[in-house]
């Protein structure tokens, strides 16, 4: 599945950005092109909707850090909301250590956070997959 990146400016200078999909190895690049983009301008507020996230990659997680230290330079807000459990618990994980610190590659960890997500889906009601 692809990615859908809605943005929209809900107050002058804060935004909203919501993402619908996967965010992967094959998607990440388009939204840091619409982080870098949107950082050309002022920016006083920066939150991700993640609401209809069904997945996240390593390069996923590394274009949210990207925005979210954009936003500390600009002195911006930022926020990420609505995460699905599964995206939630990579989330999670990811903060605790350091990424280069326990996977070999990117491959490795995407792998490690592919399994996460699969778990966490069959946990909930109905075990999606």
């Amino acid at each position: 599945m692809a990615l859908v990146i809605n943005q929209v400016e809900k107050k002058i200078g804060c935004f909203e950005i919501a993402l619908v999909g996967r965010l992967d190895n094959e998607t990440s690049a388009r939204l840091l092109g619409v982080v870098n983009a949107l950082f050309q301008n002022r920016v006083n507020a920066l939150q991700f909707n993640m609401r209809a996230l069904d997945y996240v990659s390593s390069a996923g997680l590394r274009v949210i850090l990207m925005a979210m230290k954009a936003a500390k330079k600009a002195n911006a807000a930022f926020m990420v909301m609505e995460m699905q459990e599964p995206v939630k618990k990579v989330f999670e994980i990811a903060q605790m250590v350091p990424m280069n610190e326990i996977f070999a590659s990117v491959k490795e960890a995407d792998d490690y956070f592919d399994e996460i997500q699969r778990r966490e889906r069959q946990k909930q009601p109905g075990g999606g997959n």
